[in-house]
């Protein structure tokens, strides 16, 4: 997937994919799941770890390796 963005792998900024979770209101997210639905498209992936951060202010919280 980086490829896409950059082509340098050795980048030195730790380039990482992720998914961000938002809370919002109920309406909010009703009202982005069709768009989610309509446009999503599959894709083979793994996923090696699972982090937890804060927004405001932003901080780690922890990480969990799964390999």
């Amino acid at each position: 997937m980086q490829q896409y963005f950059n082509d340098d792998y050795a980048d030195g900024f730790g380039w990482t994919a992720h998914t961000t979770m938002l809370i919002d209101d109920h309406e909010t997210i009703k009202k982005a799941l069709p768009y989610v639905a309509d446009n999503f498209k599959s894709f083979n992936g793994r996923i090696e770890s699972i982090s937890l951060y804060e927004f405001w202010p932003t901080r780690f919280i922890l990480e969990e390796k799964l390999l």
